[in-house]
């Protein structure tokens, strides 16, 4: 997430790692996390940012993954400043596992300075939230196509930014055989590529 001259990364996990190295990167005023899965959290690569200065952030549990007391920990219900971004933080619970099972897991959704969100790993819409754009899943063990267009809905989106479907190879372009796009602005951004809210 960039505004002015600021850089968050978000959610740098085992699925990203292998392609792209933390030095492609860049820069980063910050790094946070949604939750602490191994497709959305490298503990290694956290205490390396935290080695070189750059403020780690997360929930209590990702903060014990991580096993540093230099991450920064914030509770869901709080505002908190992130680099300059306002990111007020929820509490949305994961969506549950293949065998309809819940996770332990605690996953908080971020809204950054009341535009984006970014709600992990979870399709929950918190109570009369809504927002200009969503960063949504579009697969998970329980969640759909359908559950994503419900999200986006919901929040009523302008702007609906389709993730996690890497961990799979799904395609999220298959989102558009199925209409989506009618009445959305829906982004597919490919590795490396960036949008402008």
């Amino acid at each position: 997430i960039e505004a002015d001259d600021r850089r968050v990364l978000v959610d740098y996990g085992a699925v990203a790692a292998p392609h792209i190295t933390p030095g492609k990167l860049g820069r980063f005023d910050a790094i946070v996390y949604t939750h602490g899965h191994i497709d959305h959290l490298v503990p290694d690569a956290a205490v390396a940012w935290l080695d070189e200065g750059v403020p780690v952030h997360g929930n209590a549990d990702v903060a014990s993954i991580i096993g540093d007391d230099r991450v920064q920990v914030f509770e869901p219900g709080e505002t908190v400043d992130i680099a300059g971004f306002q990111v007020q933080t929820y509490n949305l619970p994961h969506c549950l596992m293949v065998d309809g099972s819940t996770t332990p897991t605690p996953n908080t959704g971020l809204l950054f300075d009341q535009e984006l969100l970014l709600p992990g790993d979870s399709t929950i819409v918190p109570d009369g939230l809504r927002v200009k754009a969503v960063a949504v899943p579009i697969w998970g063990p329980d969640i759909t196509f359908k559950d994503a267009v419900q999200m986006v809905d919901e929040l009523h989106a302008e702007i609906m930014i389709p993730v996690h479907y890497d961990v799979v190879g799904m395609n999220p372009h298959g989102l558009n055989i199925f209409g989506v796009e009618h009445g959305r602005d829906l982004r597919i951004l490919e590795n490396g590529e960036s949008t402008k809210l």
